[in-house]
């Protein structure tokens, strides 16, 4: 006779936990708006936290919450982990890869989800549609204090979320995701324009040289010298072929923390040429040369500019 009752006491025991059925309303107040809730109370191992809820939360059409209340209190930094298995899943156990918890510890917000034996991640949509199928789901909440093992029905889920998560919200959200897309691909389109920008300027200035040495440059070609700073604009000397002259002229320049050339002289032992006008050209195309600001260079660096004349360019 102990036996039946005892079973018999079992029986509604396990019925009255998973007897509970998805409550949903809309609840709304001058603080924090308009929200959609659906929700159902669990039985939980712990005895002092042996009922938890499991929440769906839409605010203000805005955002979507998910969350477990009243399971515990937890806190950061205690090696938490949050396990799931579906009822029509049983050998598949899925993981909170990313989630959050309240000031007062009481409630942990899940973000994104991931299989135990599996990189993908599952974003935050998938995992509560997965919420509309299966008799049940089964939580372990635990960390390095001890654990607390979660049971939620799942009866009458599909209508509580189909009334929290409405066709025209997932609508406002792939709209969104839409936009956000497409603001990424235009924010790409941008930075491929200016890299190619770059490639050109980078191919109209020439060579730079970083190296303290005196070897002439090629032919047609304007060589710089001074290391640290980069050239922002290259200004090319004027050269007419009635000169009827060609050769190499140095040009030893001073340049400002702004990046202007203060100065230009050449340096007449290591030039080519004497050439008044050659000359008077590569000091004009010198200081209209400008490169990089620098404010913590010094006030005054010194380098060089090489320009190299030639009847055949």
């Amino acid at each position: 006779m102990k036996k039946i009752i005892l079973i018999l006491a079992i029986t509604i025991t396990t019925n009255l936990i998973y007897s509970q059925s998805w409550k949903y309303e809309t609840i709304e107040n001058p603080f924090d708006g308009k929200s959609r809730i659906a929700s159902v109370s669990g039985q939980g191992t712990n005895l002092q936290f042996n009922k938890p809820s499991l929440v769906v939360n839409v605010l203000n059409e805005e955002s979507v919450h998910f969350y477990i209340a009243n399971a515990g209190i937890y806190q950061y930094f205690s090696n938490l982990e949050i396990l799931w298995v579906f009822s029509n899943e049983p050998k598949t156990i899925y993981k909170s890869s990313n989630f959050s918890i309240s000031d007062d510890g009481k409630i942990l917000f899940f973000d994104d989800f991931k299989g135990l034996d599996s990189e993908n991640q599952i974003n935050i949509y998938d995992f509560i549609e997965k919420l509309k199928s299966g008799n049940k789901i089964d939580v372990r909440i635990k960390n390095e204090y001890g654990k607390n093992d979660l049971s939620f029905s799942l009866t009458g889920s599909q209508k509580a979320i189909d009334y929290v998560i409405s066709q025209e919200y997932k609508n406002k959200v792939t709209e969104n995701e839409n936009e956000e897309i497409e603001r990424i691909k235009k924010v790409q389109e941008y930075r491929n324009k200016e890299i190619e920008k770059r490639k050109k300027l980078d191919a109209l200035i020439g060579s730079i040289n970083n190296s303290q040495t005196n070897t002439t440059p090629p032919e047609n070609k304007t060589s710089y010298n001074l290391i640290s700073r980069k050239i922002i604009y290259q200004a090319k000397p004027e050269y007419k072929k009635r000169v009827n002259e060609e050769g190499l002229v140095i040009v030893e320049i001073h340049i400002n923390r702004e990046g202007i050339v203060t100065e230009a002289k050449t340096n007449v032992r290591s030039s080519t040429t004497n050439n008044k006008y050659l000359i008077e050209a590569s000091i004009n195309a010198a200081l209209q040369t400008r490169y990089n600001q620098e404010p913590n260079a010094p006030k005054s660096q010194i380098g060089t500019i090489q320009y190299r004349f030639s009847l055949t360019q």
